[in-house]
């Protein structure tokens, strides 16, 4: 929905997967993990308070993302995508956009890409209206406001917040 990439399959989904990379070094818990059949990597954070250093957290992820899945042994060649995805309920730039979309390019001339596969979105909620799609408005409406509309994504989006709020009956 957000990044315009077709996930065909689904290998691994988590929520709140952990990874601890030694006991030296700060661990991660990641709100929501997901694998595609591809090996492409997406880290999915909803942030609603806290915004310092958003930007030095999302690097941390990417490089903790990287040393979890690239074993010993491997060629960086064997490296897949991967994505940072912050869900904001405010602007953490404070520049009006919806969405801001980062990838590394050459600081000398600005358009020489480093193809390193990594990209870095954050969201902000606040601009649902000025979101590309409709259902990314509908979806940062309901995030900013919990309100939707009648669309069949809404009420779908509604109903499974619904069931997620359920305690799973033992």
């Amino acid at each position: 929905m957000l990044l315009n990439i077709q996930i065909e399959r689904l290998e691994l989904s988590e929520a709140e997967k952990t990874i601890d990379v030694d006991f030296l070094s700060k661990g991660v818990r990641f709100d929501v993990y997901v694998k595609d059949g591809t090996g492409r990597c997406f880290d999915i954070e909803m942030q609603t308070t806290d915004r310092r250093n958003l930007p030095k957290r999302a690097r941390y992820y990417q490089g903790i993302l990287d040393i979890s899945n690239l074993n010993q042994g491997f060629d960086y060649e064997e490296l897949h995508e991967s994505y940072i995805i912050f869900l904001c309920l405010d602007d953490v730039f404070r520049k009006g956009l919806p969405i801001y979309t980062f990838r590394n390019v050459c600081a000398e001339d600005g358009k020489t890409p480093l193809n390193d596969g990594t990209i870095k979105f954050f969201c902000n909620a606040r601009k649902y209206d000025k979101m590309p799609t409709e259902r990314l408005r509908t979806f940062f409406r309901y995030l900013l406001e919990n309100k939707t509309d009648n669309s069949s994504f809404a009420k779908s989006l509604e109903e499974k917040v619904i069931r997620a709020k359920i305690p799973a009956e033992q």
